[in-house]
């Protein structure tokens, strides 16, 4: 997942920075979107070797341990890493699965939008080929975690979010290039 890449300096991936800011909630957010509590720095460093308080060490502990149980895979695991190129900020990626069984990577249309800096309509009339997938704001939220730090202010738990399948085509659009790495 892309919330696994590392700076090409030091190794550090985002579950490192929140970690040692301490700041719990983005890495609950990064741990349930896939990040990987166990992959080190450069130097070595994993992210519980930055712990700063009891909560941030609780967190990551509670979820190792889910790893280490039969059936213990949290969601958006697995053997593949993906790792995003661009000049510009990452843009997230959910692995969800929407389409099927089957757990495919995704950009929420908000986003997406923001990026393009064109409306929602706009953005159908450009891009008719591109087929949107529905889920309910609630229902995303739940899939990351049950911080209200996931659900936007201004939507309401009944209304929709839409999302874009991360392919080819929308990657072109964003002027991103991915990589997928399988060891």
């Amino acid at each position: 997942a892309v919330v696994s890449t590392q700076s090409t300096g030091t190794g550090v991936r985002p579950i490192h920075d929140a970690v040692l800011h301490d700041h719990v909630e983005i890495a609950e957010l990064l741990l349930a979107a896939g990040a990987d509590p166990k992959l080190p720095t450069f130097s070595g460093k994993l992210p519980s070797d930055f712990c700063r308080s009891e909560a941030m060490s609780e967190l990551l502990n509670k979820y190792i341990a889910k790893l280490t149980k039969p059936g213990g895979t949290p969601p958006g695991w697995g053997t593949e890493c993906m790792i995003e190129l661009s000049e510009l900020p990452h843009m997230p990626v959910y692995k969800l699965a929407l389409d099927g069984p089957e757990e495919k990577n995704y950009y929420l249309l908000t986003d997406l939008i923001a990026r393009l800096n064109i409306s929602r309509s706009t953005f159908s009339q450009n891009y008719p080929a591109f087929k949107t997938y529905k889920m309910k704001w609630k229902d995303f939220a739940k899939l990351l975690g049950k911080s209200p730090f996931f659900v936007h202010p201004e939507r309401l738990p009944s209304q929709m979010c839409e999302f874009i399948e991360l392919n080819d085509d929308a990657n072109r659009i964003l002027n991103i290039r991915t990589e997928v790495f399988e060891p």
